[in-house]
Order: C-alpha cells, then structure tokens, then sequence
C-alpha cells in the first residue's frame, strides 16, 4: 500500500506523470494532457485492483502527507471489489443465486492461497479485518470522508454481497446520496468479470456499457 500511495502522489506532482507524458510520452498523450486537471484525481479498479483503489483510499486519509500540487482524491469506483477479506469463502458463495457462473474453485483456491495465506489460520484471521487489507471495514469516520464513489457488483459473484455492504454502509452509515455522492448498482444474471470477459453475451455487453456509463456519468462533474 505504500507503494500505491507513493504512486499516487507521483501523478499529482507537477513532475511527475504529466511531466512524463508531455516529455518522455507517446505523440498522442499530448493530445489530452491540455484537457487533464492534473489536481483532481479519481480511482478505479475491478476486482483485487478494487482493493487496492478503495484501500488507497483510506490510506490517503491516514496519511500525513498531503497530496502535492493541492491534488484532491474525488472519485472512486469499484467493480465486483473485493473488500472484505475476512468474510470466508462459503459465506460469500451463499449468497449467489447461480453457482455455475462464479469463477471457478480452482481459480478461486489460487486466489486464497497466493494472497494474505499466513493470515488464514484462526490465530491471525482478525488481521484480515484490517482497513488495509478489507477496505470495506474501515471505520465510519473515515467512511465519511471517502469521495463520491460507485460500487458495481454482479449477482452472481461471490464479491456481491460484501460489495453491496460497503454501498450500504456509504449510505446508511455515511449519509451518501443516492444518485449525488453515491452510484451504486449490482447487475442481474452476470459473474465476475462481465465487462472484460472474451466473446461476451448480449446480456454481458448490455451490463458491461450500463456499468461504464453510471461510472462517466458519475466523474463528469468532479473531473
């Protein structure tokens, strides 16, 4: 995470990634770049990159650096983040109406097992509950502080659950609206990953096009 952060303030820095790109970028950055706010910034990510952006998030917070350049953080979205950890893996699964279109469990193990695997054993589970590492259990008062944010899950995922929490709590925790601070969606009939899975069905397109529109529709205004 600290690698994320000194990421982050390298973008905001007026040396930094504008720099880059009006120097050492490719010919078409400098098309764009007179049409970047280099100060106001927004995440995103789908999945484990989800973690990291809403993670992010609450490490900007902590932090006592400011971000350079007066930068502001002023979007977030997540798509079928994963964001509490600490939930195990037969209580996600329960809540999915059709299991044959989560990811597979070999796929799934690989996951469990390539990441935080030395945190999985009933002596260091409640570290899986640190912000860091399940962003979605953060405390409300940093909650409160979180950028308007849109949260995207599909039903049958087993990251829906703990995705629609985390939109729960911006809203009745936090007091986000509804259609101004908060956008929050879970797409009927499609799995983890809809919007990025090769030879896509109609049902996923349609998913895949709504979800980026509630995103641009979202940022337009703070970007």
């Amino acid at each position: 995470m600290s690698v994320c952060h000194a990421l982050l303030r390298w973008i905001a820095d007026p040396s930094g990634l504008m720099n880059f790109l009006g120097t050492q970028g490719p010919p078409s950055a400098k098309t764009f770049i007179p049409l970047v706010d280099p100060t106001k910034i927004a995440l995103s990510g789908g999945s484990s990159g989800g973690n990291l952006a809403a993670a992010l998030i609450v490490k900007a917070l902590h932090s006592e650096l400011p971000l350079p350049n007066n930068a502001r953080l002023v979007g977030l979205a997540l798509l079928y983040a994963m964001l509490d950890i600490s939930m195990p893996y037969q209580e996600k699964l329960s809540y999915v109406p059709d299991k044959s279109k989560v990811l597979p469990r070999w796929l799934t193990r690989l996951f469990l097992d390539g990441y935080l695997s030395d945190l999985r054993t009933p002596e260091k589970a409640h570290k899986l509950k640190d912000p860091y590492i399940s962003p979605g259990l953060c405390s409300v008062e940093d909650l409160k502080r979180f950028p308007k944010t849109v949260v995207i899950t599909a039903e049958n995922d087993y990251l829906c659950r703990e995705g629609e929490v985390f939109a729960d709590r911006l809203e009745q925790e936090a007091g986000f609206k509804v259609g101004e601070t908060l956008f929050r969606y879970t797409f009927k009939g499609v799995a983890h990953g809809f919007d990025i899975t090769p030879n896509a069905t109609k049902e996923m397109e349609e998913a895949r096009d709504a979800a980026w529109g509630m995103i641009t529709k979202a940022f337009d205004p703070v970007l």
